[in-house]
């Protein structure tokens, strides 16, 4: 834990220099914690600088000279103005502002950002002075309401204070369209289609969204969307730490394009949805093993499948309702164990174009071994197969071992304690998914990203993608000091133990960006990825199929989805 202790001593040196800034931050008034403003001039940054050495002032944000800084129209407990000073209301209560009072890292020599939150001017500049970028996110439901200072939870007011310098520095605007409602992607295509798109920047929100609006109206792929190679000497999208290589890849290139930039989370987002093994303590011991067993094997890099295979049967007792692991939703544990052993259940060809592996070698070995789990050693929860919700099952007690996403430690958080962070009972710890005998390292499965794209139609593309590669960029560089900082502050939140938390900083090493997600729900002649992939698992336990033969007839089918929708059907 002295790690722990050292990092929270780093957080309370941060949230000392975050009051000093946190005026400025969500446009509204003035200072905080005795920094006060001149009344009417813009509201400044202390200790930042710009350039020539100046304040670093935001234009057109002006505070009241001498006053904390409030949230305009909310209140803490008391109903009182909700204040930064001291990050409490004024009864004493706790603010119920949404404005970012969480630390913002100091950043340094690893962050490639002029003052934490801008980029540095690029070489070659393409943006022009008076030009307007306008950036669609579906949960964007007012005109810049993702950047009001209010909006977006602890992130709100950095994500404010970004958008106004950027603005300031490249004399652009920068405008977050409101959702149009309804069938929001209908409506976004349909204007690219129409040859005057409602947006420039197109987030697409999941990679869920790709191949409906690569192809919209069975075209090449593509063909309303800028392809981001061919502006190469404006925008750089090939560092890691900032952009997702990896998804890039699989998910961003097409016929030789480039269509679709992934960017990286930091902080807790950089992980959260990676696959990890979590360990309920509890029923580990109960069945003559220990957290603390799992964590030795894992450092020892002997976490392996057979390890899992036999702490899951000691742990199975079947007259009490227990299982040493289950299926997961979408059979998330299969899934998670094809990766873990460097398998896939999507491949893409020379062209971009993903084919169907989940019958490779490598991935019908894990599928195979998680049946066996099933069949012969009773140790998996069946009950409910691919529709089980596993946290409910998770907290209940019911499985010692669950294979999913990081964040399902939050699912159920507010008010009534319903996280598995927030249930004090229940003692827990993660690793990662153990290594398949195929692999040479563990491996984290992240099925879930960020597609952002750019449409044809702006008079000045190559200055839309500069703003998409400079502007739409993590804040941070991935692994950077600013970055772990930010994962650690939630990493002591959500985790209860030191090995837990050094597991998450892991997974930055072991990611693999997976596709299948894009596709899972794509559906011909009812036939889907997700239906051939992992739906049979029931006849594949009882022994009225096997994965071989349901793979062999769909296979064709599946690569024909596929294709149809790169190629124009």
């Amino acid at each position: 834990m002295k790690n722990i202790k050292r990092w929270l001593g780093a957080l309370l040196c941060a949230l000392m220099c975050v009051l000093l800034f946190a005026a400025c931050i969500a446009g509204n008034p003035g200072s905080s914690a005795g920094v006060t403003d001149t009344p009417g001039k813009p509201d400044c940054v202390t200790g930042v600088t710009d350039a020539a050495g100046n304040p670093d002032c935001v234009t057109g944000v002006t505070g009241t000279p001498g006053k904390p800084d409030c949230v305009t129209g909310v209140t803490d407990a008391a109903g009182n103005p909700d204040c930064v000073t001291g990050v409490t209301g004024t009864a004493g209560n706790p603010g119920g502002s949404t404005v970012d009072v969480t630390p913002t890292p100091t950043p340094t020599g690893t962050s490639a950002a002029s003052d934490g939150n801008t980029p540095n001017a690029p070489d070659k500049l393409a943006m022009k002075a008076g030009d307007v970028y306008r950036i669609f996110l579906w949960s964007n439901t007012a005109e810049n309401q993702y950047v009001d200072g209010l909006t977006g939870g602890i992130r709100a007011g950095e994500n404010r204070y970004r958008w106004l310098k950027f603005q300031e520095q490249y004399g652009v605007t920068v405008t977050w369209i409101a959702n149009p409602g309804g069938d929001w992607m209908q409506q976004v295509l349909a204007t690219a289609a129409s040859g005057e798109p409602i947006c420039d920047i197109y987030h697409m929100g999941g990679p869920f969204i790709i191949p409906p609006s690569l192809t919209y109206g069975n075209t090449k792929v593509g063909y309303y969307y800028e392809n981001l190679a061919d502006y190469a000497e404006y925008a750089d999208f090939s560092d890691n730490a900032y952009w997702d290589q990896s998804a890039q890849e699989t998910m961003g290139h097409y016929d030789g394009k480039f269509f679709v930039a992934f960017p990286q989370e930091v902080g807790w987002g950089s992980v959260a949805v990676n696959q990890v093994c979590f360990l309920n303590k509890t029923l580990l011991e109960r069945g003559g093993h220990s957290a603390n067993e799992i964590y030795n094997l894992y450092k020892e890099g002997n976490w392996t499948f057979d390890k899992f295979r036999d702490i899951a049967k000691d742990c199975t007792n079947v007259d009490r309702g227990i299982y040493g692991t289950l299926i997961a939703q979408n059979g998330m544990s299969l899934l998670s164990l094809i990766t873990a052993n460097g398998g896939s259940v999507l491949t893409p060809d020379e062209s971009g174009v993903p084919k169907f592996t989940a019958d490779s070698k490598k991935s019908m070995t894990a599928i195979n071994y998680f049946l066996d789990m099933c069949r012969k050693d009773k140790s998996v929860l069946t009950d409910g197969s691919i529709s089980q919700q596993e946290a409910t099952l998770f907290k209940s007690g019911s499985v010692a071992m669950m294979l999913t996403y990081a964040n399902r430690v939050t699912e159920g958080e507010g008010p009534r304690k319903g996280a598995l962070y927030q249930q004090q009972d229940i003692k827990y710890g993660i690793v990662l998914p153990p290594k398949g005998p195929d692999a040479q390292d563990y491996m984290s499965d992240k099925n879930w990203s960020i597609p952002i794209s750019v449409f044809k139609g702006h008079e000045n593309p190559a200055g839309v993608v500069q703003c998409l590669n400079l502007y739409m960029r993590p804040l941070y560089a991935l692994g950077s000091e600013e970055s772990n900082l930010a994962l650690e502050i939630d990493a002591v939140t959500y985790f209860q133990d030191e090995e837990s938390i050094k597991v998450l900083h892991d997974i930055l090493e072991k990611n693999v960006s997976t596709s299948y997600m894009v596709y899972w729900a794509q559906t011909i002649d009812g036939i889907s990825l997700a239906g051939v992939t992992t739906y049979g698992i029931d006849m594949w336990i009882k022994g009225e199929s096997t994965p071989e033969v349901d793979y062999a007839a769909g296979k064709k089918a599946i690569n024909g989805i596929l294709s149809g929708l790169y190629n124009g059907r």
